[in-house]
């Protein structure tokens, strides 16, 4: 997946926690090495609100790093949003956030378009 970075070690569903053990945010993926790491958010349907949330989260990851991250000052965060279906809302503001000024967190976009042919199959208990 992102053969450039290097990403070594993978997590899921890790949870993020302050200094008073109170969980902050819950990564669904975090995919890491020594220099960079990666937090991917997992959404059936991707929107615009999923984008700034996983922005919001990226900098609590920052602000309270878990200890599967081993922060350095150094590391750069990267981040992504997968999603069964991407709104162009969606990808709109995930190309946005590449221009905005971040302490740190960078947003990643990448957009891979389904095969031909390819249908979306919903969940029994989906909607």
């Amino acid at each position: 997946m992102f053969p450039e970075y290097d990403l070594q070690r993978a997590y899921r569903r890790l949870p993020v926690y302050d200094e008073k053990n109170r969980e902050k945010a819950e990564v669904d993926i975090l995919l890491v090495n020594t220099e960079w790491a990666m937090a991917v958010e997992v959404k059936r349907q991707a929107d615009a609100e999923d984008v700034k949330e996983h922005i919001e989260r990226m900098e609590r990851i920052l602000k309270y790093p878990p200890a599967e991250l081993e922060i350095r000052p150094d590391i750069k965060l990267l981040g992504a949003l997968a999603g069964g279906i991407v709104t162009g809302e969606a990808r709109a503001a995930a190309t946005g956030s590449l221009h905005r000024k971040p302490a740190k967190p960078l947003a990643v976009s990448q957009v891979v378009r389904p095969a031909a042919g390819f249908r979306l199959k919903y969940n029994a208990f989906c909607c």
